[in-house]
């Protein structure tokens, strides 16, 4: 990967910066279940400054580093998750759904919903679904 364009990158890591809910994941058109995080009542994916993002779910969490290029963005977990170790996605304009294929070029797709537009710390409580602030 190429770190030459890194002014391009800080303006769109600013708008998918945040907390995600995962409301559905699916692998090759088959829905995948997903539990409680590790510390979020709810399956979350949070993008993080510096290029970190953190999956949560099943009881455990998965982080990584993402990159941002033109239309697609590139996920590379640090341990596999469910045998997947890399994305690659396009993410639509509501920051609703990731789309693309994985390391081993199956198809899928994560729907989302952004819960917050700040800095967020994961392990802090007041980010679970639940107990969120209004």
């Amino acid at each position: 990967f190429s770190y030459l364009w890194l002014t391009n990158k800080k303006l769109h890591q600013d708008k998918i910066f945040g907390a995600y809910k995962i409301s559905e994941l699916s692998v090759n058109s088959e829905k995948l279940e997903l539990g409680q995080g590790k510390y979020t009542k709810k399956p979350m994916l949070y993008f993080e400054f510096r290029n970190g993002f953190i999956l949560t779910a099943n009881d455990s969490s998965y982080a990584g580093s993402y990159e941002i290029k033109a239309d697609s963005i590139f996920l590379s977990f640090d341990k596999t998750f469910r045998n997947i170790k890399s994305l690659k996605a396009i993410m639509n304009n509501e920051k609703r759904i990731l789309k693309g294929l994985t390391n081993d070029k199956q198809a899928f797709e994560i729907d989302l919903e952004k819960i917050r537009n700040e800095k967020l710390n994961y392990r802090d409580d007041r980010w679970n679904e639940d107990k969120r602030p209004s």
